[in-house]
């Protein structure tokens, strides 16, 4: 299942790319990129990795890492339908840790 889009845009937020509007234009301003773009990230596993997996490492020192990890293997691994959505998956995972 997607998420909606506001389940999307709380997502990315939480991971620190912002929503900002600037002298007329707006967009998703990416950590390490300097202009915005129109929509935030896509939900693949690079994004993932990238925007999600670091920013939750730094403020739990791994802990919950290694939990989100070791579900997302096992579901991949033992479910083909989320083996084929293995971002949606990862995501949804996430999201989980995240939305207490």
């Amino acid at each position: 299942m997607k998420p909606t889009k506001e389940q999307e845009q709380k997502f990315w937020k939480w991971c620190g790319i912002k929503y900002m509007k600037h002298q007329g234009q707006e967009g998703w301003v990416r950590p390490d990129i300097d202009f915005a773009f129109s929509s935030p990230p896509d939900i693949d596993l690079n994004n993932l990795f990238k925007y999600a997996l670091d920013p939750l490492y730094r403020r739990e020192n791994g802990y919950k890492l290694e939990i989100i990890l070791q579900t997302w293997i096992r579901k991949i691994l033992t479910d083909e339908e989320s083996y084929k959505k293995s971002a949606l998956t990862l995501f949804w995972i996430i999201w989980e840790m995240i939305d207490d």
